[in-house]
């Protein structure tokens, strides 16, 4: 019996780890379901513009899985749409801690910024997303457009040097060759 014994407690360790495994395997499955199913719904939401129904999904997905940027990044883009700016950034901030070098999450933020009329923080954020990704379309264009309609010369030289990148980096957009053009008959 004392024999058995040991036995009988590694086959019950070994039966219970197998066991606790495929449970927490089969969690994890219905977990990543569940962050989906919200995702797409809150997507739904915004994209219909339900706004409070797009807000309150992002936030349960944020309970689901505080540690993911996109959940953050996604409410941000609701308060922007709703108009409360200084939620908006709250929320893109904690989507930059977890990932800085989004520069999509970049991008909203800068257009927080930007309708927020504090366009020097949004030249600034741009600025500092094209350290890692010197080649992102829409932030070289937003960019170009936040020169535009300054009338200094350095302003300008700015707004030609981004839109000479987004003509070479995106030779068919017909928008900023015309915009370059533009600048080159002035």
């Amino acid at each position: 019996m004392k024999s058995t014994l040991p036995f009988l407690l590694l086959s019950f360790l070994l039966v219970s780890t197998f066991y606790g495994c495929k449970e927490t395997a089969e969690e994890k499955k219905q977990k990543t379901v569940e962050l989906i199913s919200t995702q797409t719904m809150g997507l739904a939401f915004l994209e219909a513009f339900k706004l409070e129904e797009a807000e309150e999904t992002f936030k349960k997905y944020i309970e689901l899985a505080p540690d993911k940027k996109m959940g953050y990044a996604n409410l941000g883009l609701v308060y922007l749409r709703m108009g409360k700016y200084e939620e908006a950034k709250k929320q893109l901030s904690k989507a930059i801690d977890i990932d800085g070098k989004d520069a999509d999450i970049n991008l909203i933020l800068a257009t927080v910024y930007q309708m927020n009329d504090e366009k020097d923080k949004a030249v600034e954020v741009l600025l500092n997303s094209l350290q890692f990704a010197p080649d992102h379309e829409k932030t070289l264009y937003m960019l170009a457009e936040l020169y535009a309609p300054q009338n200094d010369s350095g302003a300008q030289n700015n707004r030609k040097k981004h839109l000479i990148q987004l003509v070479k980096k995106a030779p068919d957009n017909i928008v900023p060759a015309l915009e370059l053009t533009g600048l080159y008959i002035k």
